[in-house]
């Protein structure tokens, strides 16, 4: 799963935002750490939860 920023056309800004999930099926957990977003890239951070229902905390 690829969670990504919101703000399009203003992605030079730094949004280090700190992603927890957690798979309700499976009970797995995990953390993240959204990237800089530079260079017309969006910030995103790659989680690989597995399959199921996730939930995710962005803070």
């Amino acid at each position: 799963m690829t969670i990504t920023g919101t703000e399009r056309e203003r992605w030079g800004c730094l949004i280090y935002a700190d992603v927890r999930w957690l798979n309700l099926s499976t009970g797995a957990t995990g953390a993240a750490r959204m990237s800089n977003g530079l260079n017309g890239f969006p910030p995103e951070a790659e989680l690989r939860t597995g399959s199921g229902q996730v939930v995710i905390t962005m803070l």
